[in-house]
């Protein structure tokens, strides 16, 4: 949706009206964009020890500012060469789809299979299930 977005703004003209120009692709791209994030934050969460959940956080941290320094330095360089801004903005949406469909294939699933133990199994929080008190 993000990458929706982007492209949107590529098809800009200097006489398109504001809402078609700037608003819709604005809205569409900051959705898109936003959905990205939680999501990606929510899965380098996902199966982490809680003691190494400050490691985690800062991990992430640090590959969405490499990433995003390095698709601005790229885009940059696009630019720099001459390219028209309609160019540069179609090259960033295809960024946005290339590191989509890279983390589709390098994050593992968060789903669990019947038989992987659950947080609370894992962290040794959960209490065994006990008989106690049911006159068995």
């Amino acid at each position: 949706m993000g990458a929706s977005g982007l492209a949107w703004f590529g098809l800009l003209t200097p006489d398109a009206p504001y809402a078609a120009a700037v608003l819709g692709p604005s809205a569409v791209a900051s959705v898109g964009i936003g959905a990205a994030f939680l999501t990606l934050g929510a899965l380098a969460s996902t199966g982490v020890p809680e003691r190494d959940a400050g490691l985690a956080s800062g991990v992430l941290t640090t590959s969405q500012q490499l990433g995003g320094s390095f698709g601005l330095a790229v885009l940059v360089a696009v630019a720099a060469e001459g390219a028209e801004y309609t160019t540069v903005l179609l090259i960033g949406a295809l960024l946005l789809v290339l590191g989509g469909a890279a983390s589709a294939v390098i994050l593992p699933s968060s789903r669990r299979t019947p038989d992987a133990p659950s947080a609370g199994e894992r962290a040794g929080t959960r209490r065994p299930a006990t008989t106690e008190g049911t006159g068995t």
